[in-house]
């Protein structure tokens, strides 16, 4: 007679009574004794709930290269508000275009229609296919803005397809360069003082080794992230998604390019940007549309601060029409 109290293993308390009813104290010291367990009970499972709480980790600070590519795009931002177009900017790069009278569409030149024709660009990029969600709000800001601008304005816009970022050129139209091991000009002889449309083209075995030199070092690169940063309007009338690398690995590989191809262009990115139009008229925009621009921006902005996006691999584009990356290409794995 009388009752079984006990412990088990995770301190749950078993009571099993017997001829139940007939030992009224017994019923007491039961109570008092649950009463007691659940306390402890209740102490327990709070103190193993806090140690396996996860802890919660502040934020990494940025790093240099990080905190100086959002300064920038800031400041572009800012740019395009206090001093809205740089038209004399603008009317430098209208020889890489057609259709820049009114009544005709704006499009780009393919370099071979050049007189005399020009050497295809050779570049590596990374395109947003593997991004779909995040090309296709980009071409919706694209969109938004071109429906702001003054009727008439000549400008083209990108198609989703083409959305990339440029990583490294190893040879520019506006600066070709045959030979990228030649760090002394790039094997232009005799030198760089010669125009574009008289340097040599690349040989079949010079672009082989070029090749196979951009393939060592992108198999040796780890598969990285991409944070999308803003959508900023430029004094350049270049629309653009702007992005971040907060592991630093996209500047390791322009470094290690830069090396490794001594003699590469000097035409080179400075900032991680997607280019999404460019406005290509010779007009400031009213103040009114500036400020809309930079609404519709700002909203977008919000919107997309902070997508990440997965890259795993790259493309070395040999690009016969300029800022289209339309041409050959070759694929290019990271290292997963």
């Amino acid at each position: 007679q009388g009752s079984l109290i006990q412990l088990n293993t995770d301190g749950l308390l078993l009571l099993g009574l017997t001829q139940s009813g007939q030992c009224p104290g017994m019923w007491r010291v039961a109570a008092s004794l649950l009463s007691l367990c659940s306390g402890a009970l209740i102490l327990r499972l709070w103190r193993h709930g806090r140690d396996r709480a996860p802890a919660i980790k502040p934020p990494l600070p940025d790093s240099p290269e990080v905190q100086r590519l959002r300064e920038l795009y800031d400041g572009m931002r800012q740019n395009f508000t206090d001093r809205n177009l740089d038209v004399a900017g603008i009317e430098t790069q209208h020889s890489w275009w057609f259709g820049l009278v009114p009544g005709e569409t704006t499009w780009p030149r393919r370099y071979i229609q050049f007189e005399p024709p020009l050497s295809p660009a050779r570049l590596l990029v990374l395109t947003l296919d593997e991004s779909p969600g995040i090309a296709n709000a980009a071409a919706s800001a694209s969109a938004k803005v071109a429906r702001i601008l003054p009727p008439g304005t000549k400008m083209f816009a990108n198609a989703r397809n083409q959305y990339h970022c440029s990583l490294f050129f190893s040879s520019h139209p506006a600066d070709p360069r045959p030979d990228v091991f030649d760090s002394v000009s790039g094997g232009v002889v005799p030198d760089l003082s010669v125009p574009p449309h008289d340097r040599p083209n690349s040989t079949q075995q010079q672009l082989q080794r070029e090749v196979k030199a951009v393939r060592e070092e992108v198999i040796q690169t780890p598969a990285f992230e991409l944070e999308v940063h803003s959508v900023v309007m430029t004094r350049s009338g270049t629309l653009l998604l702007t992005w971040v690398n907060p592991s630093g690995i996209v500047s390791d590989l322009r470094q290690r390019l830069s090396q490794r191809l001594p003699g590469a262009t000097s035409k080179q990115a400075t900032i991680i940007h997607t280019s999404l139009l460019r406005i290509m008229s010779l007009d400031l925009l009213p103040e009114e549309t500036v400020a809309e621009v930079q609404q519709v921006c700002q909203t977008l902005t919000e919107q997309l601060r902070g997508r990440k996006y997965a890259v795993s691999q790259l493309w070395y584009i040999f690009e016969e029409t300029f800022s289209t990356i339309e041409g050959p290409r070759l694929e290019m794995q990271l290292r997963s």
